[in-house]
């Protein structure tokens, strides 16, 4: 198997950012998120922007 260069997957990695996302804040595992629908990994990723919003506006309140 021959392997693409560094720029290749980081490329790669960034287009596909919504789905690795939830794997790196460990919010899903990579196999749950294979089941899931594109509508509900999207809607995963927006909650996920939802509740960090609310954890900063919860912040700066202190």
């Amino acid at each position: 198997m021959e392997t693409k260069s560094k720029g290749h997957y980081r490329k790669s990695a960034t287009e596909h950012w919504w789905f690795w996302r939830l794997v790196m804040e460990e919010k899903f595992s990579y196999p749950e998120l294979q089941k899931m629908t594109m509508d509900e990994i999207m809607e995963a990723n927006a909650a996920l922007d939802i509740y960090i919003e609310k954890i900063e506006a919860k912040n700066k309140q202190k």
